[in-house]
């Protein structure tokens, strides 16, 4: 395999989930990969602005990337398992301000969004900030809300339920505010698509359009560059 670009790994879900995994698999897969398992040990902090990925940053993610892909039964993208990876085109769209990121790829049959915390972004060089005036007033709440829930902080059971705590007053025909909102930032199109590659968890179930097709959202453990 050749040097991964990654943009963004979660430090979160390996801090989380790799203590999780096996200590024979983690043998097994350092071995497999060429890793001394020491690297393993320890909590990262998160990296900020860091314009690349410290070395042990990256083996953990790798670790935990392997042990998903053998034991979580992992879909396409076009799947609607828990766990999905794979190759799409997406735009990326970064809110520094709430602490929120987001890969927006147009599939077949629904459009797919992954959404994390931008204090795990690597390189921000070629993303578009947005601004609290390029969306709807309501925009920044949900925003926000997707941040905390991708960093696991808060967590719901259902669309509605986010509808409901980012904005009471919002009217209840059509679709609800956070849909309203992801359906902004597909419209925009400045941003320029670039082909990435990622694995991802979901984060809220799919939710119908009125007007036809799917929303997906689901919160990555790494996205790369692979152009």
């Amino acid at each position: 395999m050749g040097i991964r670009r990654y943009l963004y790994i979660s430090d979160t879900k390996i801090d989380i989930w790799l203590p999780q995994v096996p200590s024979a698999s983690t043998k097994k897969i350092t071995a497999q990969l060429g890793f001394n398992i020491g690297i393993l040990s320890g909590k990262l902090e998160a990296q900020g602005d860091a314009k690349t990925a410290p070395a042990d940053r990256v083996s953990k993610c790798q670790v935990l990337e392997k042990y998903i892909l053998e034991k979580e039964g992992v879909g396409s993208p076009e799947s609607a398992n828990e766990w999905i990876a794979g190759t799409v085109q997406a735009r990326v769209l970064m809110f520094p301000k709430y602490s929120a990121v987001l890969f927006i790829s147009p599939l077949l049959a629904k459009t797919l969004f992954l959404t994390g915390s931008s204090r795990h972004l690597i390189g921000a060089s070629s993303m578009v900030e947005i601004t609290p005036q390029s969306f709807p007033s309501f925009g920044s709440s949900v925003v926000e809300m997707l941040g905390r829930m991708a960093e696991k902080q808060v967590t719901f059971q259902t669309p509605t339920d986010i509808e409901w705590a980012v904005e009471s007053t919002v009217t209840r025909l059509g679709d609800p505010a956070w849909v309203r909102t992801l359906r902004t930032f597909e419209e925009a199109t400045e941003q320029p698509v670039q082909r990435v590659a990622f694995l991802a968890t979901k984060l809220l179930p799919p939710y119908q359009l009125n007007q036809g097709g799917q929303y997906e959202v689901y919160s990555p453990l790494f996205v790369e560059s692979i152009d």
